[in-house]
């Protein structure tokens, strides 16, 4: 069962599975990971993608915060077996962006949408 989480009830997603800079004079955006539902009974990790370049691999729980330039762009979630998600993202300098990722506890479908910061 995938159930919601806030970001200060996850944990952050650790460096090794960061893949984009952190640093810069970007807009940040948050992806958080929803608990509960596992893939199988694994913890099937998610890779979240900007512009179709992995930027972090998340797990149940967890959130990335990630810096991304001004302007216009798609971020997009992908779990093995499961087709990829995509959504338009625009950002603007110094803005914050929140994003979820879900799994429907009926029929394994993977989702990243937007959401509000906390």
């Amino acid at each position: 069962m995938s159930t919601p989480v806030t970001a200060a009830n996850t944990q952050p997603v650790p460096q090794d599975r960061l893949y984009t800079s952190q640093a810069g004079d970007f807009g940040t955006v948050t992806v958080t990971r929803d608990s509960g539902f596992t893939g199988g009974g694994v913890a099937v990790t998610v890779t979240a993608s900007i512009d179709g370049t992995p930027a972090a691999a998340v797990r149940t729980g967890e959130r990335a915060t990630l810096y991304v330039p001004a302007g216009e762009h798609i971020i997009s979630a992908k779990a093995p077996m499961n087709t990829r998600k995509d959504r338009e993202l625009v950002v603007k300098a110094a803005q914050i962006k929140a994003y979820r990722i879900s799994i429907d506890n009926v029929n394994a479908t993977l989702d990243i949408s937007p959401t509000l910061p906390d």
